[in-house]
């Protein structure tokens, strides 16, 4: 699956990363659609007060259920 890492300030690396482990109560989703919101923005530009780097960012999502435990 693919992995968009933000490494630092205005710099995404795109990579190959495996799938999780599915658990028992959870549940795997491929993502269909992701939106930005404000705080992806500062995170991108290194504004976020509260962020380090490196991050996986995102968490406005829709996607259907692959997988389940």
């Amino acid at each position: 699956m693919q992995e968009a890492l933000t490494t630092n300030p205005t710099t995404i690396e795109f990579r190959e990363v495996p799938a999780p482990e599915v658990g028992d109560n959870e549940v795997l989703l491929q993502v269909k659609r992701f939106g930005i919101c404000g705080s992806d923005i500062h995170i991108f530009h290194g504004k976020h007060k509260y962020m380090t780097f490196p991050v996986v960012q995102g968490h406005e999502g829709s996607g259907t259920v692959a997988k389940f435990g």
